[in-house]
């Protein structure tokens, strides 16, 4: 009996050692399982981070680029303002200078409108005077007439 006893023991030591290792096999194949979808997974999120990482960076490029264009941009436009502001300045000393001289002519034109309107008058005065002359003249001659006819033919 101690002989079946110790049978059935190394019986069931080997039947709980062959479980044990079936058991622990099971168990490395599923964390095996387990790892290789864990590194699938990793992998799979590596690859993703990579493609936003790509997408990213490109996106950073893109936006460089617009930068660089906005920039440029911004310099041509300063450049076209400063151009601008030039040729605004240059009008308005032009302008300026335009109105002196229109102040000018107007005042040059007062002064012309001023002899024209002496010179309407002392026209007047000299016409007021001719008729004035003209009948004097006229008196003269009708006086002479008168004395010639009164002395008579010599």
């Amino acid at each position: 009996m101690a002989e079946e006893v110790a049978a059935v023991n190394k019986a069931l030591a080997e039947r709980l050692m062959a479980m044990a290792v079936e058991v622990n096999n099971k168990a490395v194949k599923a964390a095996e399982r387990h790892v290789a979808e864990i590194i699938r997974s990793t992998g799979e999120h590596r690859e993703q981070a990579e493609r936003e990482l790509a997408d990213a960076s490109q996106t950073v490029e893109d936006l460089e680029t617009r930068l660089d264009e906005a920039r440029a941009n911004a310099e041509e436009l300063g450049n076209s303002l400063a151009e601008i502001r030039n040729e605004h300045q240059a009008q308005a000393v032009k302008l300026a200078q335009v109105s002196e001289r229109l102040v000018l002519i107007e005042e040059e034109r007062n002064r012309y409108e001023q002899q024209a309107e002496q010179m309407r008058t002392e026209r007047d005065t000299a016409r007021e005077d001719a008729a004035k002359l003209r009948g004097l003249v006229e008196a003269l001659q009708t006086q002479v007439k008168d004395l010639m006819q009164t002395l008579g033919p010599r």
